[in-house]
């Protein structure tokens, strides 16, 4: 399965859940293509830097490259996509119960 994600989804641009979603598939390694939805010079395209700069933070400089440059050069070309490069993230997050256990007791008030 093929599957795009669009740069504005990872700074907010349609919202929180379209965000987390895209932040997942992005570190989860199920995106194939990354790019942009941005079709003039507004909002949309305005975007584009910013969302590029945050999934370089989740995945790295080299997975991001293949994402954006060589995965729709190959797609495009009809040859096989290259071996994905591995995901080096600069922002360590915490997940599953921890996450959720820092969410819920950050919510009390001593």
């Amino acid at each position: 399965v093929l599957l795009q994600v669009t740069v504005g989804s990872l700074v907010g641009l349609f919202g929180k859940p379209a965000q987390r979603v895209a932040e997942l598939l992005l570190r989860d390694d199920a995106a194939t293509v990354l790019a942009s939805d941005a079709h003039s010079a507004g909002q949309r395209f305005m975007s584009v830097s910013h969302g590029l700069e945050r999934a370089a933070s989740l995945i790295g400089q080299e997975r991001l490259r293949q994402l954006v440059h060589d995965n729709p050069k190959a797609l495009l070309e009809s040859r096989p996509l290259p071996a994905p490069a591995a995901i080096v993230a600069s922002e360590q997050e915490e997940r599953g119960w921890r996450k959720a256990f820092q969410r819920a007791t950050s919510r009390i008030r001593v």
